[in-house]
């Protein structure tokens, strides 16, 4: 299944998805943690291994949070470990390797 997921550059963790659609697919939480939100304060959230997989030779594993929101959030966790960039100018917004050529900046 293909999923659109947002950037949220302030989300740390790897991966954030629907409960209900984790649960479609058969992903099931493990157990739960506690996570820091942008106001201070904690919420705990089960959690999940998975992956993401952008072709079938960039497949990437970490923890996936299960929550109550509509939206898929791909975080700062998932660009560390698939070692991409974001670059970001008035424009547009480019995901790249951080190996590929020479840096926009």
């Amino acid at each position: 299944m293909e999923l659109e997921p947002i950037f949220d550059t302030g989300c740390t963790e790897f991966f954030a998805m629907p409960a209900g659609l984790a649960r479609r697919l058969g992903i099931r939480a493990y157990g739960r943690s506690s996570f820091a939100l942008a106001d201070g304060s904690t919420i705990s959230m089960p959690i999940a291994a998975g992956r993401i997989e952008l072709s079938p030779s960039e497949v990437f594993r970490g923890i996936i949070i299960l929550t109550d929101d509509e939206d898929a959030l791909l975080g700062m966790e998932f660009l560390r470990v698939a070692r991409k960039g974001l670059y970001v100018d008035r424009e547009s917004v480019v995901i790249m390797d951080e190996t590929e050529g020479e840096k926009p900046w």
